[in-house]
């Protein structure tokens, strides 16, 4: 824990950045082209900012598509449109330690693993790594995955007895009712729902109630200008059969499960948490790549 952050970015690629200046509408086709979830704002050469699908997403479904109006109502096209031609740093926030967002943190070679470890923990899904000399620097992006699978590598060594430890010692078991999504909610309907409960994702429960999806951030690459118009009229099942870039079926686990094993699945399918079910397949919790990374912190 105690190597350098920048142990974590060596094999990452450059980072994709857009100019504080850039439309949204450009953005997003940048994002869909290299086939990544977000992009680093950038200000004379110098990251200021950060801005993911799932922001624009976000943003659109209630900038766009006011809260308080007909979910299947369709806005104008001179509403999208100038929505899509907005810069970007609009939609861009970017915090220094100390903040708690989920957004982007910035951290450079001199912060070890277990500071990001402490930083990851707090919510923050990725990080920015100043890299190279003071005249020459240069960034990577590492994630809360790129994290837990160097964590996962050197498990065996430094953690055996703590992960050997069932997923419910560290994960969210569901107090009141689960907030729920149906095959036939739209896109719309479910950025709304998570926007409403402050969550990244949303189970999707069939008919009788089981678990046969799930979305997420993770859902929304590769989607484009012409996907945002149709959110209010795209079911949850369209859109995942079209854009989904992970397996439609989540990752679940028994309450009884190694965390480890758990882990594991969880980075095999590319994935940030696995639902937890009862022996009937009823959800009665989730287990979050955060989740882990703060129970590994709070060891000893």
């Amino acid at each position: 824990l105690e190597l350098p952050a920048a142990f974590l970015a060596y094999n990452k690629r450059s980072i994709i950045e857009v100019d504080h200046n850039t439309s949204i509408d450009a953005a997003i086709g940048l994002m869909a082209d290299y086939n990544v979830l977000c992009v680093i704002i950038t200000t004379d050469g110098s990251p200021t900012g950060i801005v993911s699908v799932h922001d624009v997403l976000r943003y659109f479904a209630i900038a766009v598509h006011p809260i308080d109006a007909d979910p299947g109502e369709v806005p104008s096209e001179k509403k999208v449109r100038a929505f899509l031609a907005r810069p970007i740093v609009e939609l861009a926030e970017i915090h220094e330690a100390g903040s708690e967002s989920n957004d982007l943190w910035m951290c450079s070679v001199s912060d070890s693993v277990k500071d990001v470890l402490d930083m990851m923990q707090k919510g923050a899904h990725r990080l920015v790594i100043r890299m190279g000399t003071p005249e020459a620097p240069f960034y990577r992006l590492i994630s809360q995955t790129d994290l837990c699978r160097e964590l996962y590598r050197y498990s065996h060594d430094l953690f055996t007895c703590h992960l050997a430890m069932p997923v419910t010692s560290c994960a969210h078991t569901m107090d009141g009712e689960l907030v729920t999504a149906a095959e036939d909610t739209t896109v719309l309907e479910a950025m709304r729902m998570m926007e409403a409960q402050d969550v990244q994702c949303i189970p999707i429960l069939s008919d009788v109630g089981k678990l046969v999806g799930s979305f997420s951030a993770s859902d929304l690459r590769g989607i484009t200008a012409t996907c945002l118009r149709n959110v209010h009229s795209t079911t949850l099942k369209d859109f995942k059969q079209r854009f989904g870039s992970v397996p439609f079926r989540p990752i679940t686990c028994l309450p009884h499960e190694r965390l480890i094993k758990v882990m594991a699945k969880v980075l095999a399918a590319h994935v940030h948490r696995a639902w937890i079910v009862n022996t009937h397949g009823d959800v009665i919790g989730v287990l979050s790549l955060t989740d882990i990374i703060t129970s590994i912190l709070n060891i000893g």
